[in-house]
């Protein structure tokens, strides 16, 4: 497993604006300081890790350390994106946490056999977030986190 340090970064594929908005403030509110990414759509997302089009230049898309997907894109499902990393021999390591409005036990299922680290239903609030990350630990983990104030 691959740890992630203070400079990966996380990769956050969400097209709502809104759950954009709440996953950097549960990342704040959660002490992560890692930077973030935002991919609007799979094919965006796809682009990136694997260092396509745009993000041809492997300063501009370093490999993740973590990356949030959201299940229902516009352009593919967060489902074809997991089965897709996890098919390739280095991706496949990157822990990936499922963020989806459903509340379909089979969208759970089938995420858990994609390879999904975690599942977390949206709105995602502060508390399952945060559960969410330390359920991570098993991945060791260091993350840049900032002691209170």
């Amino acid at each position: 497993m691959q740890n992630l340090t203070p400079q990966q970064r996380i990769l956050l594929v969400e097209d709502s604006p809104e759950d954009v908005v709440t996953a950097k403030r549960n990342l704040l509110q959660s002490r992560l300081r890692n930077p973030v990414e935002v991919c609007e759509t799979g094919q965006l997302a796809l682009d990136y890790i694997f260092q396509r089009q745009s993000f041809s230049d492997p300063s501009l898309a370093p490999v993740p350390g973590v990356i949030l997907l959201d299940l229902n894109l516009p352009d593919m499902s967060g489902l074809e994106i997991l089965t897709i990393l996890k098919q390739h021999p280095v991706h496949q390591l990157i822990p990936v946490i499922v963020m989806t409005s459903s509340l379909d036990e089979r969208d759970f299922e089938e995420s858990r056999q994609a390879g999904a680290a975690t599942y977390l239903s949206k709105p995602v609030d502060f508390q399952n977030f945060f559960q969410a990350i330390q359920q991570l630990q098993g991945f060791c983990f260091e993350l840049m986190i900032f002691p209170e104030p």
